[in-house]
């Protein structure tokens, strides 16, 4: 597990005080918007519980055992972000209709640093749960491709997703499981004399990630982008 951390490296310029400047550019962003939610929420005070750095962001079994409390916000509905805080590894992101109902997304990372406060993060982190606006989806990638450009994103890295997670050559077959989640796919090939194990991880929005080992050791990834129907047939 150290290892996979040691993965998960960060920008030494940003300072650990920087946290709450970064916090505050959030809730300056997006407190006061108007989206639409996707799903219906749940009336409980846990909310919705998203992990972005998994292969399956959202626990369903979770979520519908949550909602037998009954629904704050009913899916389609309008919402407005009421607030935002950032904890040691979590975004909490809480929102409150016409009707004064309330509901939250708690957003759950491996490890939450200064840099990873961006609206890319938040934006990409809910996407499947909450309609943003597109001026904000527009706004959270030029700042995202800024980032990029300033070197977030290193050679030989894959970056998954937000800007959070990414796999390193060198992982342990088991070490990359432990992050992405189980694989939809595995299969084996020969090649140059060398059997390479292919795992194919799901990410969302059309994505997959394709892991090489040999030998039990990542040595290439990718990101691949494919149909709805290319996905539900990896699925199966």
């Amino acid at each position: 597990m150290n290892r996979i951390l040691l993965t998960l490296f960060f920008i030494s310029s940003f300072a650990i005080g920087a946290v709450a400047q970064s916090e505050d550019d959030l809730r300056r962003q997006f407190e006061g918007k108007t989206v639409m939610l996707r799903i219906d929420m749940p009336a409980s005070k846990e909310g919705v519980s998203v992990y972005p750095d998994r292969s399956q962001s959202m626990d369903y079994r979770q979520y519908n055992e949550r909602l037998q409390g009954g629904i704050s916000i009913q899916s389609g509905a309008s919402a407005t972000v009421n607030a935002i805080k950032v904890k040691r590894n979590q975004i909490e992101v809480q929102f409150i209709d016409a009707r004064k109902q309330s509901a939250t997304f708690n957003i759950y990372f491996a490890r939450l640093d200064s840099w990873m406060l961006t609206p890319a993060t938040l934006i990409e982190s809910l996407n499947r749960y909450v309609e943003f606006t597109t001026s904000d989806k527009n706004m959270a990638k030029l700042q995202e491709s800024s980032a990029v450009a300033a070197g977030f994103v290193k050679d030989r890295v894959v970056h998954l997703g937000p800007r959070h997670t990414f796999l390193k050559e060198g992982l342990k077959t088991q070490e990359v499981i432990s992050l992405l989640g189980q694989p939809a796919l595995v299969s084996e090939r020969t090649q140059d004399g060398k059997l390479i194990a292919t795992y194919e991880f799901q990410r969302g929005d059309g994505r997959v990630l394709i892991a090489d080992f040999v030998g039990g050791t990542l040595v290439s990834s990718r990101i691949e982008v494919r149909s709805a129907g290319a996905v539900a047939s990896l699925m199966r």
